[in-house]
């Protein structure tokens, strides 16, 4: 269970834990904005619940590894891989019971020799939506979430 893994670590120095509220979306979704894509990013993100980002500079591959057997396991289904020189990075998604084409929860691990990341995104989304939002977030990491509606 990856609220286990996290509790796990949490309190240690080397390791940081950030977590979003459905609470704090909803207060970002209410900003008004004239710009259509700003628009979209606003509708997306009311949908979601929490956001939980991860992150460790210290045992990146030994974190990497344990978040990975977590989550290879059902109800998490692997989404897409990606290998570079620098970095491996997963997506793992758990489906909307019923919905096969929503998504109730998106895990990003993200793992190499200098740091470890991980973003578990919760709520009602598509990967498209998730593409949409990749590109206004300023996260180490979310970067490699753009490509999710290229597939």
């Amino acid at each position: 269970e990856i609220e286990n893994f996290i509790a796990k670590y949490k309190d240690q120095d080397d390791f940081t834990s950030i977590f979003i509220s459905s609470k704090m979306f909803s207060m970002i979704s209410s900003i008004e904005s004239d710009d259509e894509e700003t628009d979209e990013i606003l509708d997306i993100i009311d949908d979601l619940h929490g956001l939980k980002i991860v992150t460790s500079d210290s045992n990146p591959l030994k974190l990497f590894n344990e978040a990975k057997s977590i989550v290879s396991n059902k109800p998490y289904e692997l989404l897409m891989e990606v290998d570079d020189s620098e970095d491996d990075v997963f997506f793992y998604v758990k489906d909307k019971p019923g919905k096969r084409d929503s998504i109730d929860e998106l895990i990003m691990l993200v793992g190499g020799k200098d740091n470890f990341v991980m973003l578990s995104f919760q709520g009602s989304m598509s990967l498209n939506s998730i593409g949409k939002l990749a590109s206004g977030l300023d996260i180490d990491g979310a970067e490699h979430l753009e490509n999710l509606d290229k597939n």
